[in-house]
């Protein structure tokens, strides 16, 4: 979806010829704290492993973290500045009032926060990312960084007022979009990580999961379903391999996507039954 943005952005304003610095539209913040000051809290940490992992943050405790942090926020805009050539361009979401980020991160803060959505695109353009090359100290390419003030002479395209708010009404909803999807890959990924290790050990027990066909199917009855093995986890599915045995024999019906919202558990006794909606796949 991001690809979207950046094309658009792209076919707008790539020929642009009128441009301004960077430094007209962003700020670069350097506002740190040690959290070593306040063991007793937990922090949302926007490293750069957590970027290159999942692209998202880690929320730890304070003792877990050695270094000084920037301070972020929803209005933050995170650029790598370590080895620029691999292209890390994170816009944190900012879950808790207490985000913070590596300081291998440049934090961008726009000087007209409504306007975010351009310059995200700016910064997320082949453009941008070559002039960080361009401007790198380091005779390694393992430890080579780009100089912070340096990024803020990049000549970026300046539209009148008019294209600027046109294309964040384009983009907004991308990036709101993308965020959201975010969170919830996230809370299924944990969900994920929660159950599977009980299911594979049988502390769960799922063995009996009843579901109707649709009315209008051949196949509307009553039927019990075996969950083999969970097959996949999807961004906004979660997937599982089902089967059934009819007449002696095992047979693999297909895979079985059910919406986060489709499906709840209810405690009885011991063992969790699992209940949602089903339909075989064409």
């Amino acid at each position: 979806m991001e690809t979207v943005v950046d094309l658009e952005f792209s076919e707008r304003f790539a020929s642009s010829t009128t441009t301004t610095p960077l430094k007209n539209v962003l700020a670069i913040s350097t506002k740190s704290l040690n959290p070593q000051q306040h063991m007793s809290e937990i922090w949302e940490h926007y490293s750069i492993p957590a970027f290159d992992e999942s692209h998202w943050p880690v929320f730890e405790s304070a003792n877990e973290i050695k270094s000084n942090k920037y301070i972020v926020d929803r209005n933050s805009i995170l650029v790598s500045k370590l080895n620029p050539s691999i292209k890390r361009v994170w816009v944190p979401t900012c879950l808790t009032d207490k985000a913070v980020c590596s300081t291998e991160f440049i934090v961008y803060k726009p000087l007209e926060p409504q306007y975010k959505s351009f310059y995200c695109a700016v910064i997320n353009s082949k453009k941008f990312t070559s002039y960080l090359l361009e401007h790198v100290t380091g005779s390694t390419g393992s430890r080579q960084r780009t100089q912070p003030k340096a990024t803020l002479d990049f000549p970026m395209p300046n539209p009148d007022q008019a294209e600027i708010e046109a294309f964040c009404d384009f983009a907004n909803p991308i990036y709101q979009q993308i965020q959201t999807k975010e969170i919830e890959s996230q809370r299924l990924s944990s969900l994920r990580n929660a159950l599977l290790p009980k299911l594979m050990s049988g502390e769960i027990d799922v063995s009996k999961v009843e579901s109707f066909m649709p009315p209008n199917n051949h196949l509307s009855l009553l039927m019990t379903w075996n969950i083999l093995k969970t097959a996949a986890m999807l961004t906004d599915w979660l997937a599982v391999v089902l089967s059934t045995r009819c007449c002696g024999c095992d047979s693999v019906l297909g895979m079985l996507e059910l919406r986060s919202t489709e499906f709840r558990f209810h405690r009885s006794g011991v063992n969790i039954i699992v209940e949602f909606r089903m339909w075989r796949n064409p």
